[in-house]
């Protein structure tokens, strides 16, 4: 099978989960939504990163001269390799997981897995993945402009939930958070 056949069907993958995670694993309960909208604007700075991302790649600026079927190999390995990542979080988190900030009644903080050296393994996931992707595009400049806005609108939802989870667990989540690296290991 091409190199090119199975990216498209990876991306369509990637898309796909993403749209049924948007509709399936919502908390609807406003008693326990800590949201404070963080999620939709995480949604409009990955729309917008991805639209001029993709417009930028098609000018000169920016543009990665490497060959065409390394760039494809690289980014397929980079937004597979994103993939497990968010979704072993997201496995591993089981009903705990939904893609608005609750709290839930009979929550627990997961130390497991992935868990147990990464807090926040499902945003790194998609780090990972929209590198790829921005390594598909072969730009430098839009790899940039899916990256940057990300990890802003990322940083912003990580420090949502923590507070989140910091009111909910106190001093058990403040011990984990010593013992796990926020989102990048050995560096955040």
């Amino acid at each position: 099978m091409k190199i090119s056949y199975l990216f498209i069907i990876v991306c369509g993958f990637w898309i796909v989960s993403e749209i049924l995670l948007q509709f399936l694993r919502f908390s609807k309960s406003d008693n326990q939504d800590k949201d404070l909208g963080s999620g939709k604007r995480l949604i409009l700075v990955i729309y917008i990163s991805i639209t001029v991302g993709i417009i930028i790649s098609f000018t000169r600026y920016g543009r990665i001269y490497i060959n065409y079927h390394i760039i494809q190999l690289g980014s397929l390995i980079l937004i597979v390799l994103g993939l497990v990542v968010r979704w072993l979080a997201i496995f591993t988190l089981r009903r705990f997981f939904t893609v608005n900030v609750a709290i839930q009644t009979d929550h627990i903080i997961i130390q497991t897995g992935i868990y147990k050296y990464i807090r926040h393994p499902s945003y790194l996931g998609m780090l990972i993945s929209f590198f790829g992707l921005g390594v598909c595009l072969s730009n430098l400049i839009s790899i940039a402009l899916l990256l940057v806005p990300l990890a802003f609108g990322l940083v912003n939802r990580i420090q949502i939930e923590e507070r989140a989870l910091i009111d909910a667990f106190g001093n058990d989540y403040l011990k984990y958070c010593k013992d796990t690296w926020k989102l990048i290991p050995w560096v955040y």
